[in-house]
């Protein structure tokens, strides 16, 4: 595991190329009001709560909003919280996950949509299709672009050596078609720097979250099922090969607790669930570990006694943030968060690698020390609220003007 990794944000500063966009909350006031388009294809995960976010930023400071969106891959949850906001202007666009001639419709729906919905001050594209898509078209009109991956591709350590060097050769190149790309980790700033970008066009936003909605411990245990006095290692997300619980669950296998019975509990649900489960009954601890289902994992956080990430790769999980929020001590793999929202030994532990036995060292460590955990929630809490939408949202803006000023 890389050095920054284990170190804290604060002690260790984010490239200067990413620095330069932190203009203050006054100087960002102070700009012009924007007609700014925004572009999503997949509306779940991370990627739909940040532009949901992100819209309702900029509507409440007085900017005009277009969404364009795909319906093929839309939430209904989401659609109907981004249709909630007023004054927002939605546009559905036939965007496909799949490369193919679809894409020649959707970019022809953009560029459309570019003419009659416009003039934009700038677009602002999410995640890799949408990004790609109206990076092409903002620059054929001549707009300035800011992209976010979201987390390239090109992070996932299962890729095929030639898909990893197809998709990077596309990301390089589309690059050129965006005055800024937005990381929202160091980790993903610095892997943008391996794929050939420039540091020049990178700027370094983390994602933030509002205060969390009061929850209450007992409530949370008794709704997971997990025994009174049990020690409760819990994890959220969506249960998929990028997520790696098959890693956590070969973990929690290798763990002692003297103190009290010790419990995995898993809010989420996905196509590697019953693969998981037979895990378990495999390694013997089936009957130790709670498939809880999609749930509200944020709210559900506050029955953990500590939260665990073995994520193969992320970008910024929103759920170190909410870990965070609810007061959790922190255990993960060395992955997007790490030694910003999660810094070793101060709020939690990073592992040295993705292996389940270096996982296990870290959670087993935690659970030998509950004063440990302790200090490290109080510490979580204290980094939460440095991660904010209201910060997000003022950062964004601030690359936005850069972007601009860079197509003058």
């Amino acid at each position: 595991m890389s050095s920054a990794m284990r170190s804290t944000a604060m002690a260790t500063p984010a490239p200067t190329a990413a620095n330069s966009a932190n203009t203050t909350s006054a100087e960002a006031a102070a700009a012009p009001r924007l007609k700014v388009l925004l572009a999503l294809e997949a509306t779940g995960g991370g990627a739909g709560r940040h532009v949901r976010d992100l819209a309702a930023g900029l509507l409440q400071r007085g900017h005009r909003v277009s969404l364009a969106y795909s319906q093929e891959r839309v939430e209904t949850g989401w659609l109907e919280a981004i249709d909630s906001l007023p004054g927002l202007k939605l546009t559905a666009v036939p965007m496909q996950r799949a490369v193919g001639q679809g894409d020649l419709v959707a970019l022809r729906a953009l560029r459309r949509l570019l003419a009659s919905a416009g003039p934009f001050d700038i677009a602002h594209g999410h995640s890799s299709k949408a990004g790609a898509l109206l990076r092409l078209a903002a620059h054929g009109a001549g707009l300035p672009c800011v992209y976010t991956p979201h987390a390239f591709i090109t992070l996932d350590p299962e890729l095929g050596r030639l898909r990893r060097l197809a998709y990077g050769l596309a990301e390089r190149w589309l690059a050129t078609r965006a005055e800024r790309i937005i990381c929202v980790s160091r980790q993903e700033f610095e892997h943008a720097r391996r794929l050939g970008i420039t540091a020049a066009r990178l700027r370094l936003v983390a994602n933030g979250i509002g205060p969390l909605p009061p929850a209450e411990r007992l409530p949370a245990r008794r709704e997971l099922g997990l025994p009174a006095g049990a020690i409760c290692i819990g994890s959220v997300g969506r249960l998929a090969p990028q997520k790696a619980f098959h890693c956590l669950l070969a973990a929690f296998a290798l763990l002692e607790s003297a103190q009290a019975p010790l419990w995995l509990a898993i809010v989420g649900d996905g196509p590697e669930r019953p693969v998981l489960e037979r895990q378990a009954a495999r390694l013997g601890i089936g009957e130790r570990v709670l498939f809880a289902g999609p749930g509200d994992g944020a709210r559900l956080m506050a029955g953990f006694d500590l939260f665990a990430l073995p994520s193969r790769y992320e970008a910024g999980p929103y759920v170190l943030l909410e870990a965070a929020a609810r007061g959790l001590p922190i255990v993960m793999t060395p992955t997007g968060g790490a030694g910003e929202v999660v810094r070793h030994g101060d709020n939690g532990l990073v592992a040295d690698d993705h292996g389940h036995e270096a996982l296990a060292a870290c959670l087993q460590r935690l659970l030998d020390d509950p004063a440990q955990r302790r200090r490290m929630g109080q510490r979580s809490r204290t980094i939460a609220a440095e991660y904010s939408v209201d910060r997000m949202v003022e950062t964004t803006l601030a690359v936005y003007h850069e972007a601009r000023a860079a197509r003058q």
